[in-house]
């Protein structure tokens, strides 16, 4: 599977077109992309404001589309998560069968893994925050914090953004994104002071 010399989306136009979904249907709509598909891969992590019933969370893996399908689409895989369950999805294919780059990204993704593996299931906000600021492996921690050698940051996750979104934002599509990284920090410096 690889994708094509044809004109691509990148995961940066399909993530911005994200913010108008009001539904998992439109979302898969934007992420699939008909006709072009994505030229890169992207996790998205979301939920739906407006839904009845539960607030589910759902984890999008978004690969490229492949040669010669016809229409040209993204891969997509969507997991859903209930409430009580806990996802985690740290940059590599954890469900799509895509051929993975080499190198430190995905040393530190499976690193990462293992030890949210061997982590009891967080239930609640001083579990998120343990979790967090695990730095038991010393070399890649589970909060990527961009030492020199990082060419990846860790920004987000789910429990986070349900909290703040469930706050402060009104509409389907909002300004959570910036806020999200500040309570992130937030969190971070409760752990390690």
């Amino acid at each position: 599977m690889s994708i094509s010399d044809r004109p691509s989306a990148t995961r940066f136009f399909l993530t911005r077109a994200l913010l108008a979904a009001e539904n998992m249907v439109q979302a898969q709509q934007i992420l699939r992309d008909e006709g072009t598909g994505a030229g890169d891969a992207v996790s998205v992590n979301m939920t739906f404001l407006n839904q009845e019933g539960n607030r589910l969370f759902h984890n999008a893996e978004v690969g490229p589309a492949i040669i010669g399908e016809n229409p040209p689409r993204s891969q997509l895989n969507i997991l859903t998560a209930s409430p009580g369950e806990n996802i985690y999805h740290c940059n590599k294919y954890l469900r799509l069968k895509v051929p993975e780059v080499d190198g430190m990204i995905i040393t530190s993704s499976d690193r990462r893994h293992a030890v949210m593996d061997n982590a009891p299931s967080p239930t609640t906000k001083q579990d998120v925050i343990n979790i967090l600021g695990d730095d038991s492996d010393k070399e890649y921690p589970i909060y990527r914090e961009g030492k020199s050698e990082d060419f990846v940051k860790t920004i987000a996750t789910g429990k986070v953004i349900i909290e703040v979104l469930e706050s402060r934002c009104k509409a389907p599509h909002c300004w959570i994104f910036f806020k999200k990284i500040e309570i992130i920090s937030e969190w971070k410096m409760l752990q390690l002071h």
